[in-house]
């Protein structure tokens, strides 16, 4: 069914082809879709704080897949599906030996669907090499930060990627930010203006 990968994986020390994530969104009119397959993650910033967000497929992390995998009677060891790979859907991974997708693996994509409010200021999806060193809230910070000062969402991006950078030194971290009402600068201080305000108080 793959010759191509199937060529791959018998020449693969693990015995398995290459495979690969994904995730997907679509802006249209007042609806956000997302599209998600594996452990890439899209989690939307409201009023700077987490909202609605993508669940990476993952035994560890999903109660649904380690449901479904519990029922394919799917061995699961340290989070390792079949004792080969960390998610439990992707494309490609197939097995040389049987042409087949390892055990208990599928590609079939999970839809999320939001609603798009005049509070709701940008999207982020990300590989597992940003949400694995990062906290959410710190992503959404770090790029509404830059997004304030720059109103560029590629400077955003970066800014999220270097911060990653400084924490874990994976080599699968990329991430995209969509800008849908960027939170307006912080009001400049007047020269003179003091930083410190300070007050007392007594009995």
């Amino acid at each position: 069914m793959y010759p191509e990968l199937v060529d791959e994986a018998s020449l693969s020390p693990s015995g398995t082809s290459s495979g690969t994530v994904a995730c997907v969104a679509l802006l249209q009119e007042k609806e956000l879709l997302f599209v998600n397959l594996g452990d890439c993650r899209a989690v939307i910033c409201d009023g700077s704080k987490v909202s609605t967000k993508t669940v990476d497929h993952s035994p560890e992390k999903h109660a649904g897949e380690k449901h479904r995998l519990q029922e394919l009677v799917v061995n699961i060891d340290g989070g390792y599906v079949d004792g080969k790979v960390q998610v439990s859907r992707a494309f490609g991974d197939i097995e040389g030996n049987t042409g087949a997708k390892i055990h208990g693996l599928i590609c079939k994509p999970e839809v999320t669907v939001a609603t798009v409010k005049d509070s709701t200021e940008f999207v982020v999806i990300a590989t597992d090499g940003i949400w694995d060193a990062l906290q959410e809230q710190t992503v959404l910070t770090t790029a509404r930060k830059v997004l304030r000062e720059s109103r560029s969402s590629e400077a955003a991006a970066q800014a999220v990627l270097e911060s990653a950078g400084r924490v874990s030194k994976a080599d699968n971290a990329a991430v995209i930010v969509l800008a849908i009402n960027i939170p307006e600068p912080l009001p400049k201080r007047e020269p003179g203006q003091f930083r410190l305000k300070f007050g007392s108080k007594t009995e």
